[in-house]
This record gives C-alpha cells, structure tokens and sequence, in this order.
C-alpha cells in the first residue's frame, strides 16, 4: 500500500485543520479502495493463510485506538 493515515501531534488550530482538509480530500478523489484479499496460487505450494480472520480484527482495534487517543487528546 503507497499511502497510509499517520498519527498527528495535536488536533486543534489551523494546521490540524488545514491537514484534516487536505487528507479528506485527497481520500475522496479516489475511484477505488484496496482491500484485504485471499491469493491462492495453484502450484502445489501451501497456502500460508487461509482466511482473514486477522484483518478483520485489526481495523475495528486500530478504529477504537484512534478513538481513545483522540479522546486522551481532548480531555
């Protein structure tokens, strides 16, 4: 994956403001988003992981992290 959301140091003022703008938009310029996908090569070789059981925890945990830092941040 080429871009990524990194974390920020403060999420008041204008250059949170300006940042949070810029990011929006440039997500919503895009026709398409990537998303986890299985591969399996018929070549005899093993499948190394057969489901996406981790993905689908990851994303809802990362989610509730940036909801607690933001909270953590504004208290």
């Amino acid at each position: 994956m080429e871009k990524y959301i990194s974390f920020i140091a403060d999420t008041k003022g204008w250059l949170y403001e300006s940042l949070s703008e810029s990011i929006n938009n440039e997500f919503n310029e895009y026709g398409a988003m990537e998303e986890p996908t299985i591969c399996k090569h018929f070549d005899a070789s093993a499948i190394t992981a057969g489901s996406l059981d981790f993905e689908n925890r990851l994303f809802p945990l990362l989610n509730d992290l940036c909801g607690l830092l933001y909270e953590y941040k504004t208290e």
